[in-house]
């Protein structure tokens, strides 16, 4: 990759690469970004803030009992499930996550495989979609036939 763009542009750029799978590399991503822009302090006072605020969302959404079922939809044709970090999202907002897993990539599915999963909610999530886009897409869910 860096001799690609060596070869390409007329600068040297910085490369930060990014792998984040799980809410902890996402964390360590965050401040090696604010390391390779020089921006040590501001990465860490912007990590401390979100960490706080994650914080006091979990501690707010503590539940006693049963959690309900939550399936987290990337990709609505082929079907995807969200994986990596949003798992443990879930599991902090008092929900499981029930195809996912913590530090896993995002697991294809089928619409089988929702219907008998019966989630007790489901939240859709299309990587990268606009909300026209979405709105478009929403067809595919609400006129599936399983």
């Amino acid at each position: 990759m860096d001799r690609a763009l060596k070869n390409s542009l007329e600068y040297q750029p910085t490369l930060i690469p990014l792998h984040a799978t799980t809410l902890q590399g996402v964390w360590e991503d965050l401040l090696r970004v604010a390391q390779g822009v020089g921006k040590i302090e501001a990465g860490n006072n912007l990590l401390a803030h979100y960490q706080s605020r994650i914080s006091a969302i979990a501690d707010r959404c503590r539940v006693e009992g049963p959690r309900p079922s939550v399936a987290c939809i990337e990709w609505m044709e082929p079907l995807m499930a969200a994986g990596n970090w949003v798992p443990e999202l879930v599991e902090l907002a008092g929900g499981h996550s029930i195809f996912g897993e913590p530090g896993t990539h995002a697991p294809w599915i089928t619409w089988e495989a929702l219907a008998e999963g019966n989630p007790d909610m489901l939240i859709l999530m299309p990587c990268g979609f606009s909300m026209p886009r979405i709105e478009e897409e929403m067809s595919l869910l609400t006129q599936n036939p399983v």
